[in-house]
């Protein structure tokens, strides 16, 4: 859905140990990250349909990622995925607004998810 924002997601592949192995691989993929750390899964899985038809089961964890030296982390996107990324706060997505940029996700229920994430980080 061009112009409108989503997490790094995907599927789970058939030579993936685990669900947190395959998040830890779409992370690499679509955003160049490294994950060192996958939290508890935000909110409870849910089913739907993907593109192609299938009925998939879908879960959200939170990802610490590698930073260099000085704290940063440095995101590689995929120009065939992604047109760009946004760090936003708790309180921007909220807003739905980033400066002057509107703030869209995909889909409702991923707006919820990361509002959830934002909430489940405050109480451990």
């Amino acid at each position: 859905m061009p112009n409108k924002w989503e997490v790094p997601g995907g599927g789970c592949d058939d030579d993936d140990e685990s669900i947190l192995h395959a998040a830890a691989r779409e992370l690499w993929e679509e955003a160049g990250l490294k994950a060192v750390h996958l939290g508890a899964a935000v909110g409870n899985p849910y089913f739907l349909q993907s593109r192609s038809g299938k009925k998939v089961c879908k879960f959200v964890f939170p990802v610490q990622a590698e930073t260099d030296s000085e704290g940063r982390m440095d995101v590689t996107l995929d120009p065939r995925e992604h047109q760009s990324f946004v760090w936003a706060s708790e309180e921007e997505v909220k807003a739905k607004r980033i400066k002057d940029m509107e703030l869209e996700f995909t889909h409702k229920d991923l707006e919820c998810i990361v509002l959830e994430a934002f909430s489940q980080s405050k109480t451990g």
